[in-house]
């Protein structure tokens, strides 16, 4: 076998081929010219890098022997990148796009889908979020969130040495169906009850409802006393130990805040009432005890006096047997006296003098004495002092009765005439003058003459007389007017000039409107037109100023009775009466055949014809009279009317518009095709016009 000895140069990056013959040790020469492949080329005798690739190429490196390429330039994000493949150490090429497609830019991702692509894990791993390389929120595999803490519990545990949860923007809440949140005693949130059910058992300063008196009530459970403020000053206090009430006592610190009496007041007591049907204010004092042991009760008045004392005036039931008279226990007592201390006792009652004394067993008045024997007697134990004095007496008559005193005191009358003089029982001779006395309890009264009134304004002189004369009952005025009277045969009134200046509702009248019945007895009220059930109300007239297009297969508004904007003032039903007319136009008519044509005119509400496929809407046939040829000269015109009779309900307050609209449906036929127009058309001159006509009827 020859051996062949190959010598490369390998320097500064190349290797170098020597072209020259090579003799062996058996003497033979043998030329070396080496070939090169596979990313190898030769140039100049050295063998470099840089051919092409014709069979797979493979470097093993190891730990201690690598790979190192110097002297690259700086790429660009539009550059390829070189990965290696794991299985086969291939080197390949990829885009820096296809290499980040699946990653979370810093900048945002667009494109993505929320059913597959997601932060996150897909092992049970947890997700850190960090800042400033503190971890500051942490999500487990479980869902639960942690914010301050690693180990979440819930699913958003939040913790911090202080203030860990702030909310802004929060909406306004609803106290009635909204709840309150609240955090138990591991910080965990829950929701509770409403705002409303949650002060259920408390006083609202809007007022309870639906108490239970003697479960529900506003007050203490102990010994402790019940104080009401207004601007932080105490206006009422009720003691806990017997339950005394005091109003005011905090305004005289000298009479001390503790009521001394079951109500205890400082300062004036004002009783007013507004009751109606002959019922006024009531101060009521009732005593219920009914053993004989009692010692009145009443209504003490204690006045200061000038020297010092106060005056104690006492009402009520004068007690302990003393000042019982007549009347027993049925009595009531005035009586005053000086007493320096206020003093509820027996001995209290039975002091004083005695004003007034009521028997209610007796029906007698007692003044000065508790034993009355008369429905009223005055007594006086003074020799000195009269018991009775009158003033003011008028001056009697020869006709007046005598009043007598008889030997026991009791007060008669002694009559002047046998006859009397009671006004029934003889014909009186002179004018009566009650002298702003007045006449009660008159069964009939009974007049042949007038009956005047005079005005209760002393400078208004003037009066109003009633009188019936020849059968009609007459209301006359002072200057001679009579602004109502009633017929008794026909039993029909006449007024002058009525006025009805409010209704039965007590609403005023305002212009335009009209006194209707309320009810049916009667009772008016005043409203307006369009406010009367089942008035008919004139709404609006329309009248055409123009025609539909001429000679038209579609529809097209009539000028003047389309596109017209309708309000309603009340809710009822509309009536649309539409009177139309439809114009064969002049023209040049040639060939057999009569002279007529046809127009479709339709009602539109609301670009809706209000009957469907059955609208409203009127066919008219147009004839024209005489011989074909009157068209020959041009210029006639020959119309015939029809209607369309809509009614729709309407509602107050709501836009409708309202449209006429026309086409052709059969025209002329000769030299030349023509047909029709509907709305305005002239008639020797004159514009006769198409109309629409709204009327309300109102609910």
């Amino acid at each position: 076998m020859k051996k062949i000895t190959l010598l490369l140069l390998i320097s500064s990056g190349f290797m170098m081929a020597q072209t020259k013959p090579v003799v062996t040790k058996f003497g033979e020469i043998v030329n070396i010219n080496p070939y090169v492949n596979n990313g190898l080329t030769a140039t100049n005798g050295y063998i470099q890098l840089g051919g092409s690739l014709t069979q797979p190429s493979v470097l093993t490196t190891t730990s201690a022997f690598t790979l190192a390429i110097l002297g690259l330039q700086d790429g660009s994000s539009s550059d390829n990148i070189l990965v290696n493949d794991p299985t086969t150490g291939v080197l390949k090429k990829t885009t820096t796009a296809s290499l980040i497609a699946n990653a979370w830019r810093i900048t945002g991702n667009a494109g993505i889908s929320a059913t597959t692509n997601f932060l996150g894990t897909t092992d049970a791993n947890p997700i850190v979020f960090k800042t400033n390389g503190v971890e500051r929120m942490r999500m487990l595999s479980t869902g639960f969130i942690g914010i301050g803490t690693a180990t979440p519990t819930t699913a958003l545990e939040v913790t911090a040495a202080a203030d860990p949860l702030k909310l802004n923007g929060l909406q306004t809440g609803n106290t009635a169906t909204d709840k309150i949140i609240l955090a138990d005693n591991t910080g965990v949130l829950k929701t509770t009850i409403t705002p409303d059910a949650l002060i259920a058992p408390t006083w609202k300063i809007t007022g309870n409802s639906g108490t239970t008196a003697g479960t529900n009530f506003l007050g203490t459970l102990d010994n402790k006393d019940l104080v009401f403020k207004t601007n932080s000053a105490e206006r009422i206090r009720v003691t806990g130990a017997n339950g005394f009430t005091g109003i005011g006592l905090a305004t005289n610190p000298a009479y001390g805040s503790t009521p001394k009496y079951m109500l205890d007041v400082v300062d004036d007591v004002h009783i007013t009432s507004s009751r109606v049907n002959w019922t006024s204010s009531r101060l009521i004092f009732e005593n219920q005890q009914v053993d004989s042991g009692g010692q009145g009760m009443g209504m003490y008045l204690l006045d200061g006096q000038p020297n010092g004392s106060r005056r104690q005036w006492y009402f009520g039931m004068g007690g302990n047997g003393r000042y019982f008279g007549t009347a027993g226990f049925d009595n009531f007592v005035l009586k005053s006296q000086l007493f320096n201390n206020f003093d509820s006792s027996g001995a209290a009652i039975n002091q004083g003098q005695i004003h007034l004394f009521v028997d209610a067993k007796n029906n007698r008045i007692g003044m000065g004495t508790i034993n009355p024997s008369a429905a009223l007697e005055v007594s006086n134990n003074s020799a000195t002092i009269n018991p009775l004095k009158l003033n003011g007496l008028q001056a009697g008559g020869t006709s007046d009765n005598i009043v007598v005193a008889d030997n026991t005191g009791v007060i008669k009358t002694i009559a002047r005439s046998a006859a009397g003089d009671n006004l029934g029982n003889h014909t009186a001779t002179m004018n009566l003058n009650m002298n702003n006395n007045d006449i009660n309890n008159a069964k009939t009264i009974y007049l042949k003459s007038d009956l005047q009134f005079a005005d209760k304004t002393t400078s208004n002189l003037n009066t109003i007389t009633l009188n019936k004369n020849n059968g009609v009952f007459n209301i006359t005025n002072s200057n001679g007017t009579t602004p109502l009277s009633i017929d008794e045969t026909t039993s029909k009134t006449t007024i002058t000039a009525a006025q009805i200046t409010k209704g039965t509702d007590g609403t005023g009248v305002a212009a335009d409107q009209v006194a209707t019945a309320l009810d049916a007895s009667g009772n008016v009220i005043w409203k307006s037109l369009n406010q009367i059930k089942g008035a008919m109300v004139p709404q609006f007239i329309l009248r055409s100023t123009g025609t539909s297009a001429y000679n038209s297969d579609v529809y097209s508004d009539v000028p003047g009775l389309s596109n017209y904007d309708y309000i309603p003032t009340a809710s009822g039903t509309l009536i649309l009466d539409a009177s139309l007319y439809s114009i064969i136009t002049g023209g040049t008519y040639a060939g057999p055949g009569p002279i007529m044509a046809k127009t479709w005119m339709v009602l539109y509400i609301n670009g809706v014809s209000p009957g469907g496929n059955n609208s409203p809407f009127a066919i008219a046939t147009n004839i024209a009279p005489g011989n074909p040829t009157d068209y020959a000269n041009g210029g006639k015109e020959w119309a015939t009317s029809s209607k369309i009779y809509v009614v729709i309900p309407v509602s107050k307050g709501t836009k409708y518009t309202i449209s006429i609209r026309a086409r052709t449906v059969e025209r002329l036929k000769g030299a030349t095709t023509f047909g029709t127009y509907a709305g305005t058309y002239n008639n020797s001159g004159y514009a006769v016009a198409s109309s629409l006509v709204g009327t309300l009827v109102i609910n």
